[in-house]
């Protein structure tokens, strides 16, 4: 049995979401200093010094990082026997409101319908995605994501006869698409496999690994780099100006699917990749 008081929840979580919105993850410092040293345009140099100022500005002012203070998803992984204390109040309840209160002073970027848009003015809901293991904790993590990032994102159901150097070529022209539009550098999460409903978790989920560790099975662990290789020789370069510095990683996920299927899922990350975790 796993006891938790609501309050504490609350209020981890509010700092955890307060923390990810002012101070950028370490993976993702630690690549962009390494990709301002590999970045041979002046001008692409000079972005790449301006992300960095920016990031040590939002940290030492406790700011928001981007002014897009996004639209939040949580991964929650919990075991059996979660009891909230005092009982009564459900963990969805919990979340949202460690959100409302997050949020009163960062920017509400959230409708309460797609078509009526009406802003619910505290940023929810969220989405929550659940997972369900032998753990004896319950764990969140948490990924505060801008709309531009969003909209550079696709879902493709391919044949599963396609040749992978076709894939790859998929996926690179969709980055020439929408990368300048998604604040690069960007980090490209990709999820193959599961189904249309499943595949887009897996790329967004990719997302919340050291962009900095290679994928432990040697055939994804290649087709990243040919993939990062590639999509680093368009071009595009920071906020899409020109240079060699296109994409900070490329990240994959599978998960077994169908014989008939071969579900793609690509999503786009701009340099600002706030995420948090908290085990609880």
């Amino acid at each position: 049995m796993i006891k938790i008081s609501a309050e504490k929840i609350i209020h981890q979580v509010i700092f955890a979401l307060t923390s990810a919105n002012s101070y950028l993850a370490e993976d993702v410092l630690i690549a962009l200093q390494r990709s301002y040293s590999r970045e041979e345009s002046p001008l692409g140099k000079k972005i790449l010094s301006q992300i960095l100022e920016n990031a040590a500005l939002a940290a030492r002012k406790k700011l928001p990082l981007c002014q897009d203070t996004g639209q939040i998803e949580f991964f929650v992984n919990l075991g059996p026997g979660l009891v909230i204390e005092p009982d009564g109040k459900s963990l969805e309840f919990l979340l949202n409101e460690a959100v409302r209160q997050a949020y009163k002073n960062l920017r509400p970027s959230i409708v309460n319908d797609p078509l009526r848009r009406q802003n619910t003015r505290d940023n929810t809901p969220a989405i929550i995605h659940y997972e369900l293991s032998d753990t004896k904790k319950l764990s969140i993590k948490i990924l505060v994501r801008g709309g531009g990032t969003d909209n550079a994102s696709t879902v493709m159901m391919l044949e599963p006869t396609i040749r992978v150097e076709d894939l790859r070529r998929k996926i690179v022209n969709f980055v020439r698409e929408k990368a300048a539009g998604a604040c690069p550098p960007v980090i490209v999460a990709i999820g193959l496999g599961g189904s249309f409903s499943r595949v887009g978790y897996l790329a967004k989920s990719a997302l919340l690994e050291n962009i900095n560790e290679r994928n432990p099975d040697e055939f994804y662990r290649q087709m990243e780099e040919e993939l990062l290789a590639e999509i680093n020789n368009t071009g595009i370069g920071p906020m899409g100006l020109g240079g060699r510095i296109t994409a900070l990683a490329v990240k994959i996920r599978t998960a077994a699917t169908h014989i008939a299927c071969l579900p793609v899922g690509i999503t786009l990350q701009c340099h600002s990749l706030r995420k948090f975790q908290l085990e609880l």
